[in-house]
């Protein structure tokens, strides 16, 4: 508490989680903001989920821009999803494609589903394969059920497979097991 009085970044953001974990969210907001507006990712990132959480949407977007701005792959992601569930797929696309090109399997899950539903089949493709390589059950069974439409059975099966072989039930289905 003392480094954070002096304004000590690290302390700040830590005193942050500290009342956020006790479920005082108006002090852990407190502490969050003050390392936030010095440039803490990660305190930005989690104020963004803070005021996700309480469907404060603006303030969770001006937040997750300023660490997605700085790498923060899971703020990439967040700002994603918050564009996806508003229907704006430009900026959803863009957010995605940060956190995808990062290494992030649910953006690259994501960004497949955008891609699909957009009709842009071989950027889906691409997408999912990235998350299904990552073991990603859902893009396993994506690319099966792409695969299969384009009349590609050997490699529905291996992708069904894979899928089903981790448990997700609408893989065994669709290998007919």
């Amino acid at each position: 508490k003392m480094a954070a009085d002096k304004g000590n970044v690290d302390a700040l953001y830590a005193l942050g989680i500290l009342y956020e974990d006790a479920d005082k969210l108006d002090l852990a907001e407190k502490y969050y903001k003050l390392a936030a507006d010095k440039g803490d990712a990660d305190a930005q990132y989690n104020l963004g989920v803070l005021y996700d959480d309480q469907k404060k949407y603006d303030l969770a977007e001006a937040y997750y821009k300023k660490a997605a701005a700085q790498g923060d792959v899971d703020a990439q992601y967040n700002l994603g999803c918050l564009y996806d569930t508003q229907k704006n797929f430009t900026e959803a696309e863009k957010y995605y494609k940060l956190a995808a090109d990062q290494g992030d399997k649910g953006a690259q899950y994501n960004l497949g589903c955008l891609y699909d539903t957009q009709k842009k089949f071989a950027l889906a493709e691409q997408y999912w394969k990235m998350a299904a390589d990552q073991g990603d059950l859902e893009a396993q069974n994506n690319l099966g059920i792409l695969y299969e439409e384009q009349k590609k059975y050997d490699l529905a099966e291996i992708y069904y497979k894979k899928a089903a072989d981790g448990g997700l039930k609408d893989a065994q289905y669709n290998l007919g097991l």
